[in-house]
């Protein structure tokens, strides 16, 4: 197939679906500021053999660009573009410095890409800490563009709006971490409504979401109104990935059900929690202990008790009303305690 000038770009851009919005933005950008850039599928041509015509607009393209994320980092279809467009540069198509990887949300000793076909091609770096943060990152990548494809890069091309709209698309990627922090420090402070907005927010970007997610619909503190299917389908989407606070989820769901599944939940996520020091996950201790959640499946009130001092002790105060109670009404192993039960309480009130 003999590809015509009308598919021949300056830009090709290669991504991930899932960060669709920030490489619209990036198209926008660069074809407002007089580069042709190539954006699947809005740009592919109808008819074609999507395989072949993507393969030839990637040879004669004047600069390919990965868009390093999380998402496409682990995409099939970005690693094989990524490969069509190192097989160009071999076959002298392309010059290397035309190949440019712009890393986003990734770190180059996390990315599974980098080493295998883009450790030594023009890397723009933009989780890196530097002076001018991400707006610096972006504007090297335009100049770099601009010089690789012969075009003069001017000072005004920083001021148009369109500029600083990719930076923010950008800026919500980079700052994902941050988020989710911010997030877990609402519903830790049993501010869940909040909480719930700030996790949906960044869900697509964070899988770290999915299990406190499900613990908002179902767990029964929480004041969300309950929903144990989509409970279910957070916690289920969680441990996908092992996570401890999903396994701990499905744990209650099947406890409350009498499934003796309980106790395998629960023990997997004892396996990756009982030497931590975290509040949180010193507090999630002392349920399993409580609910006998370990080999013995017996409760152990005792150890409850141990892993929710530590909790306490580290400044989580969900577990202040937990030892408080267990103060109050004793049980195996652990005696009435009036003077414990009042202190307890009283820190449930900082």
């Amino acid at each position: 197939m003999v590809i015509d000038d009308n598919l021949k770009y300056d830009l090709y851009l290669s991504y991930s679906g899932e960060d669709f919005d920030l490489i619209d933005s990036f198209k926008v950008f660069f074809e407002a500021i007089g580069v042709r850039t190539f954006l699947a599928p809005k740009n592919m041509p109808t008819g074609e053999d999507w395989e072949e015509s993507n393969r030839l607009i990637i040879q004669n393209s004047k600069v390919f660009l990965l868009i390093l994320t999380k998402s496409s980092d682990s995409s099939d279809e970005v690693f094989k573009e990524t490969i069509t467009a190192r097989n160009a540069v071999k076959e002298q198509l392309y010059q290397l410095d035309k190949l440019m990887t712009f890393m986003i949300d990734v770190k180059i000793n996390d990315s599974k890409i980098y080493s295998k076909v883009v450790s030594n091609t023009h890397i723009i770096n933009a989780t890196e800490k530097q002076v001018g943060g991400v707006k610096e990152a972006f504007k090297k990548l335009i100049n770099d563009v601009m010089i690789s494809i012969d075009m003069e890069s001017k000072d005004q091309i920083f001021e148009i709006p369109l500029f600083n709209k990719v930076i923010e698309e950008i800026e919500t990627i980079t700052n994902i971490e941050d988020k989710f922090e911010e997030a877990k420090k609402m519903f830790y402070y049993a501010h869940f409504e909040t909480a719930l907005t700030k996790f949906q927010a960044i869900e697509k970007r964070n899988i770290n979401t999915l299990s406190y997610l499900g613990f908002l619909y179902y767990f029964p503190i929480c004041s969300i109104e309950k929903d144990k299917r989509e409970a279910q389908k957070y916690f289920n989407k969680a441990i996908e990935n092992n996570d401890y606070l999903g396994y701990f989820g499905l744990g209650l769901m099947d406890l409350k059900i009498g499934n003796s599944n309980a106790f395998l939940s629960f023990g997997k996520c004892y396996e990756q929690i009982k030497f931590s020091d975290q509040g949180f996950e010193q507090f999630l201790v002392g349920y399993i202990h409580y609910f006998g959640g370990t080999t013995s499946r017996e409760p152990n009130y005792r150890k409850a008790v141990e892993a929710w001092c530590k909790s306490s002790e580290s400044g989580f105060l969900w577990a202040n009303y937990d030892l408080a109670m267990l103060y109050q009404k004793g049980a195996r192993g652990v005696a009435k305690d009036k003077q414990k039960e009042e202190f307890y309480l009283s820190k449930t009130r900082k």
